[in-house]
């Protein structure tokens, strides 16, 4: 449901495990509050992201979406 929130034509959605990295929850996103979705009063809202670690291993989902779906920027 999370997934398709953001990317409602995606396709393929499956588990996979990705090697070599590990969870870190670190900040919270502004998106939890600007869609409603974050509880500030009981600071329930985090965001999940991964770091580098060898050795380990995270389970993740994947799927494929439309080109024009994402986002890009050049630097």
């Amino acid at each position: 449901r999370s997934a398709r929130s953001t990317f409602p034509e995606l396709e393929g959605f499956r588990v996979a495990a990705l090697r070599g990295f590990r969870r870190v929850f670190a900040h919270a996103a502004p998106i939890f509050f600007e869609r409603g979705i974050a509880i500030e009063a009981t600071k329930e809202f985090s965001s999940l992201s991964v770091e580098h670690c060898e050795g380990e291993m995270i389970v993740v989902t994947v799927f494929e979406i439309k080109e024009e779906e994402v986002l890009c920027c050049t630097l």
